[in-house]
Protein backbone atom coordinates (compact mmCIF):
# COMPACT_ATOMS: atom_id res chain seq x y z
CA UNK A 1 0.00 0.00 0.00
CA UNK A 2 1.46 3.69 -0.85
CA UNK A 3 3.60 2.40 -3.00
CA UNK A 4 4.39 2.48 -7.00
CA UNK A 5 3.45 -1.22 -7.17
CA UNK A 6 0.73 -0.78 -4.83
CA UNK A 7 -0.84 1.75 -7.51
CA UNK A 8 0.28 -0.43 -10.41
CA UNK A 9 -1.74 -3.06 -9.33
CA UNK A 10 -4.61 -1.44 -8.50
CA UNK A 11 -4.52 0.51 -12.20
CA UNK A 12 -3.81 -2.95 -13.91
CA UNK A 13 -7.27 -4.46 -11.52
CA UNK A 14 -9.48 -1.50 -12.56
CA UNK A 15 -8.08 -0.49 -16.29
CA UNK A 16 -11.78 -0.67 -17.58
CA UNK A 17 -12.47 2.27 -15.14
CA UNK A 18 -9.12 3.79 -15.75
CA UNK A 19 -9.85 3.99 -19.44
CA UNK A 20 -13.25 5.00 -18.80
CA UNK A 21 -12.20 8.12 -16.52
CA UNK A 22 -9.39 9.01 -18.93
CA UNK A 23 -12.14 9.49 -21.54
CA UNK A 24 -14.53 11.40 -19.59
CA UNK A 25 -11.66 14.05 -18.66
CA UNK A 26 -10.55 13.82 -22.29
CA UNK A 27 -14.15 14.86 -23.22
CA UNK A 28 -14.20 17.75 -20.48
CA UNK A 29 -10.82 19.17 -21.69
CA UNK A 30 -12.00 19.10 -25.53
CA UNK A 31 -15.33 20.97 -24.01
CA UNK A 32 -13.45 23.60 -22.03
CA UNK A 33 -11.40 24.50 -25.01
CA UNK A 34 -14.25 24.41 -27.73
CA UNK A 35 -16.20 27.62 -28.64
CA UNK A 36 -19.47 26.81 -26.56
CA UNK A 37 -16.96 27.09 -23.33
CA UNK A 38 -16.47 31.16 -24.21
CA UNK A 39 -20.35 31.48 -23.49
CA UNK A 40 -20.22 30.45 -20.24
CA UNK A 41 -17.98 33.10 -18.92
CA UNK A 42 -19.15 35.28 -16.50
CA UNK A 43 -22.41 33.55 -16.30
CA UNK A 44 -24.92 34.78 -13.77
CA UNK A 45 -26.02 31.58 -11.26
CA UNK A 46 -28.84 33.27 -10.04
CA UNK A 47 -29.35 35.03 -6.88
CA UNK A 48 -28.03 32.45 -4.85
CA UNK A 49 -25.81 28.99 -5.36
CA UNK A 50 -28.61 27.16 -4.03
CA UNK A 51 -30.48 29.01 -7.13
CA UNK A 52 -27.90 27.45 -9.25
CA UNK A 53 -27.82 24.38 -8.25
CA UNK A 54 -31.84 23.52 -8.59
CA UNK A 55 -31.59 25.02 -11.70
CA UNK A 56 -28.71 22.82 -12.49
CA UNK A 57 -31.06 19.29 -11.20
CA UNK A 58 -33.88 20.64 -13.02
CA UNK A 59 -31.32 20.40 -16.34
CA UNK A 60 -30.28 17.44 -15.54
CA UNK A 61 -33.96 16.57 -14.81
CA UNK A 62 -35.17 17.61 -18.24
CA UNK A 63 -32.14 15.36 -19.70
CA UNK A 64 -33.41 12.29 -18.57
CA UNK A 65 -36.81 13.16 -19.32
CA UNK A 66 -35.45 13.52 -22.98
CA UNK A 67 -34.35 10.06 -22.90
CA UNK A 68 -36.76 7.78 -24.57
CA UNK A 69 -39.64 6.56 -22.80
CA UNK A 70 -38.35 3.31 -23.34
CA UNK A 71 -35.30 3.52 -21.83
CA UNK A 72 -36.70 4.90 -18.75
CA UNK A 73 -39.03 2.14 -18.18
CA UNK A 74 -36.12 -0.23 -19.26
CA UNK A 75 -34.13 1.13 -16.76
CA UNK A 76 -36.48 0.79 -13.88
CA UNK A 77 -37.54 -2.63 -14.93
CA UNK A 78 -34.00 -4.01 -14.87
CA UNK A 79 -33.40 -2.65 -11.54
CA UNK A 80 -37.10 -3.76 -10.01
CA UNK A 81 -36.01 -7.34 -11.86
CA UNK A 82 -32.16 -7.17 -9.82
CA UNK A 83 -33.23 -6.42 -6.63
CA UNK A 84 -36.45 -8.70 -6.79
CA UNK A 85 -34.05 -11.78 -8.00
CA UNK A 86 -31.19 -10.40 -5.19
CA UNK A 87 -33.93 -10.61 -2.79
CA UNK A 88 -35.03 -13.70 -3.38
CA UNK A 89 -32.83 -16.28 -4.07
CA UNK A 90 -31.71 -18.52 -1.48
CA UNK A 91 -27.76 -18.14 -2.16
CA UNK A 92 -27.23 -15.54 0.49
CA UNK A 93 -23.45 -15.98 -0.93
CA UNK A 94 -24.51 -14.39 -4.12
CA UNK A 95 -26.72 -12.40 -3.05
CA UNK A 96 -24.24 -10.22 -1.24
CA UNK A 97 -21.99 -10.37 -3.76
CA UNK A 98 -24.69 -8.92 -5.88
CA UNK A 99 -25.36 -6.17 -3.60
CA UNK A 100 -21.69 -5.32 -3.71
CA UNK A 101 -22.03 -5.28 -7.61
CA UNK A 102 -24.85 -3.05 -7.20
CA UNK A 103 -23.06 -0.98 -4.67
CA UNK A 104 -20.11 -0.53 -6.59
CA UNK A 105 -21.80 0.63 -9.96
CA UNK A 106 -24.23 2.97 -7.98
CA UNK A 107 -22.10 4.84 -5.40
CA UNK A 108 -19.38 6.49 -7.85
CA UNK A 109 -22.87 7.29 -9.92
CA UNK A 110 -24.00 9.44 -6.84
CA UNK A 111 -20.68 10.88 -5.85
CA UNK A 112 -20.16 11.98 -9.97
CA UNK A 113 -23.52 13.52 -10.04
CA UNK A 114 -23.25 15.80 -6.97
CA UNK A 115 -20.10 17.04 -7.81
CA UNK A 116 -21.41 17.69 -11.10
CA UNK A 117 -24.60 19.42 -10.04
CA UNK A 118 -22.17 21.62 -7.37
CA UNK A 119 -19.49 22.37 -10.21
CA UNK A 120 -22.37 23.27 -12.67
CA UNK A 121 -24.49 25.26 -10.02
CA UNK A 122 -21.43 26.91 -9.17
CA UNK A 123 -20.28 27.67 -13.56
CA UNK A 124 -22.95 27.02 -15.99
CA UNK A 125 -25.95 25.23 -14.27
CA UNK A 126 -26.76 24.41 -18.26
CA UNK A 127 -24.50 22.28 -18.32
CA UNK A 128 -25.67 19.39 -15.88
CA UNK A 129 -28.10 18.86 -19.21
CA UNK A 130 -25.10 17.91 -21.33
CA UNK A 131 -25.22 14.11 -22.01
CA UNK A 132 -20.87 14.33 -22.29
CA UNK A 133 -21.51 16.05 -18.79
CA UNK A 134 -23.30 13.70 -17.34
CA UNK A 135 -21.45 11.00 -18.47
CA UNK A 136 -20.42 9.40 -15.40
CA UNK A 137 -23.81 9.13 -14.07
CA UNK A 138 -25.27 7.36 -17.33
CA UNK A 139 -21.94 4.78 -17.23
CA UNK A 140 -23.62 4.22 -13.56
CA UNK A 141 -26.67 3.71 -15.19
CA UNK A 142 -25.78 1.11 -17.44
CA UNK A 143 -23.64 -0.51 -15.31
CA UNK A 144 -26.79 -1.06 -12.94
CA UNK A 145 -28.23 -2.03 -15.87
CA UNK A 146 -25.54 -5.20 -16.46
CA UNK A 147 -25.65 -6.35 -13.30
CA UNK A 148 -29.42 -6.43 -13.36
CA UNK A 149 -29.43 -8.59 -16.31
CA UNK A 150 -26.41 -10.51 -14.83
CA UNK A 151 -28.60 -11.85 -12.08
CA UNK A 152 -31.33 -12.43 -14.35
CA UNK A 153 -29.11 -14.60 -16.69
CA UNK A 154 -28.06 -16.79 -13.10
CA UNK A 155 -31.22 -17.17 -12.28
CA UNK A 156 -32.65 -18.12 -15.90
CA UNK A 157 -29.75 -19.33 -18.09
CA UNK A 158 -31.89 -19.85 -21.71
CA UNK A 159 -32.31 -15.73 -21.38
CA UNK A 160 -28.81 -15.85 -22.19
CA UNK A 161 -29.84 -16.72 -26.00
CA UNK A 162 -31.86 -13.25 -26.37
CA UNK A 163 -29.35 -10.73 -25.58
CA UNK A 164 -28.10 -10.71 -29.29
CA UNK A 165 -31.69 -9.48 -30.06
CA UNK A 166 -32.23 -7.89 -27.14
CA UNK A 167 -28.60 -5.69 -27.88
CA UNK A 168 -29.68 -4.69 -31.27
CA UNK A 169 -33.72 -3.72 -30.83
CA UNK A 170 -32.20 -1.76 -27.21
CA UNK A 171 -29.39 0.15 -29.25
CA UNK A 172 -32.42 0.83 -32.02
CA UNK A 173 -35.07 2.28 -29.62
CA UNK A 174 -32.51 4.11 -27.40
CA UNK A 175 -30.95 6.13 -30.59
CA UNK A 176 -33.61 6.68 -33.05
CA UNK A 177 -35.88 7.45 -29.84
CA UNK A 178 -38.67 6.37 -32.32
CA UNK A 179 -37.82 7.94 -35.13
CA UNK A 180 -37.83 5.76 -38.14
CA UNK A 181 -35.36 6.25 -41.09
CA UNK A 182 -38.52 7.47 -43.44
CA UNK A 183 -39.22 10.05 -40.62
CA UNK A 184 -35.38 11.50 -40.58
CA UNK A 185 -34.98 11.10 -44.33
CA UNK A 186 -38.10 12.55 -45.92
CA UNK A 187 -37.00 12.61 -49.51
CA UNK A 188 -35.17 9.48 -49.36
CA UNK A 189 -31.83 10.99 -50.32
CA UNK A 190 -29.30 8.78 -50.44
CA UNK A 191 -25.57 9.25 -49.18
CA UNK A 192 -23.85 10.71 -51.97
CA UNK A 193 -26.87 12.65 -52.98
CA UNK A 194 -26.96 14.20 -49.52
CA UNK A 195 -23.47 15.28 -49.27
CA UNK A 196 -23.46 17.40 -52.65
CA UNK A 197 -26.44 18.30 -51.83
CA UNK A 198 -24.49 19.95 -48.67
CA UNK A 199 -21.73 20.83 -50.44
CA UNK A 200 -23.76 22.89 -52.82
CA UNK A 201 -25.53 25.04 -50.04
CA UNK A 202 -21.97 25.12 -48.23
CA UNK A 203 -20.48 26.28 -51.68
CA UNK A 204 -23.42 29.18 -52.21
CA UNK A 205 -22.71 30.77 -48.73
CA UNK A 206 -18.64 30.72 -49.29
CA UNK A 207 -18.79 31.98 -52.39
CA UNK A 208 -21.20 34.89 -52.11
CA UNK A 209 -18.70 36.03 -49.04
CA UNK A 210 -16.00 36.03 -50.67
CA UNK A 211 -17.65 38.13 -53.77
CA UNK A 212 -17.99 40.73 -50.83
CA UNK A 213 -21.52 39.92 -50.38
CA UNK A 214 -23.15 40.82 -46.76
CA UNK A 215 -26.47 39.08 -48.08
CA UNK A 216 -27.16 35.71 -50.11
CA UNK A 217 -29.93 33.78 -50.85
CA UNK A 218 -29.53 29.86 -51.04
CA UNK A 219 -31.20 27.71 -52.69
CA UNK A 220 -31.94 24.41 -51.02
CA UNK A 221 -34.22 21.44 -51.72
CA UNK A 222 -38.14 21.72 -51.70
CA UNK A 223 -40.31 19.79 -49.00
CA UNK A 224 -43.76 19.12 -48.85
CA UNK A 225 -43.14 17.51 -45.48
CA UNK A 226 -43.14 20.72 -42.98
CA UNK A 227 -43.90 24.40 -43.44
CA UNK A 228 -40.47 24.92 -41.84
CA UNK A 229 -39.23 22.97 -45.31
CA UNK A 230 -36.91 20.63 -42.52
CA UNK A 231 -34.21 19.02 -42.81
CA UNK A 232 -33.39 22.24 -45.39
CA UNK A 233 -35.10 25.09 -43.04
CA UNK A 234 -33.66 28.76 -41.98
CA UNK A 235 -31.93 27.39 -38.82
CA UNK A 236 -29.11 25.45 -40.55
CA UNK A 237 -27.95 28.96 -42.06
CA UNK A 238 -26.41 30.90 -38.45
CA UNK A 239 -24.40 27.35 -37.55
CA UNK A 240 -22.83 26.66 -40.85
CA UNK A 241 -21.87 30.63 -40.99
CA UNK A 242 -20.40 30.65 -37.12
CA UNK A 243 -18.14 27.74 -38.77
CA UNK A 244 -17.15 29.35 -42.08
CA UNK A 245 -15.88 32.28 -40.11
CA UNK A 246 -14.46 29.95 -36.78
CA UNK A 247 -12.24 28.17 -39.11
CA UNK A 248 -11.33 31.22 -41.96
CA UNK A 249 -13.37 29.83 -44.66
CA UNK A 250 -15.15 33.48 -45.06
CA UNK A 251 -13.74 36.42 -43.48
CA UNK A 252 -16.84 38.09 -42.71
CA UNK A 253 -20.37 37.60 -41.22
CA UNK A 254 -22.98 36.88 -43.91
CA UNK A 255 -26.74 36.94 -43.44
CA UNK A 256 -28.18 33.91 -45.09
CA UNK A 257 -31.66 33.72 -46.30
CA UNK A 258 -32.97 29.96 -47.60
CA UNK A 259 -35.20 29.49 -50.21
CA UNK A 260 -36.55 25.97 -50.85
CA UNK A 261 -36.87 25.68 -54.61
CA UNK A 262 -37.95 22.75 -56.49
CA UNK A 263 -35.18 23.47 -59.19
CA UNK A 264 -33.18 21.90 -57.09
CA UNK A 265 -34.74 18.88 -56.59
CA UNK A 266 -34.59 18.76 -60.49
CA UNK A 267 -30.82 19.03 -60.40
CA UNK A 268 -29.97 16.66 -58.01
CA UNK A 269 -32.65 14.10 -58.96
CA UNK A 270 -34.55 13.83 -55.62
CA UNK A 271 -38.03 12.50 -55.88
CA UNK A 272 -40.32 15.04 -55.10
CA UNK A 273 -42.13 14.87 -52.27
CA UNK A 274 -45.96 13.24 -52.69
CA UNK A 275 -47.05 16.59 -50.71
CA UNK A 276 -45.18 18.57 -54.25
CA UNK A 277 -47.01 16.13 -57.03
Amino acid sequence: KGTPGALKTALKENSAAALFLLFWVMALLLEATGGRAASTGGVDVGPSFTHGLGQAFAAFAGLLGGCSLFFRLLLGGLAALGVLLAVLRPEKGRNRRFAGELLEAAVPGVLSLVFILLLCAASDASYAGRPQVMFPVFFALFLLMADAEACAIRRWPGAAALLPLAVVFCFSMTNTRMLTFADSNPLFINGHTALAVQNCIYGQIIDAARAGESEVMVLVPQSGETISNWPHDGTIAEPMVKFFLKYGLIDHDITVQIVPSAEVNRQFHIPEDPVLR
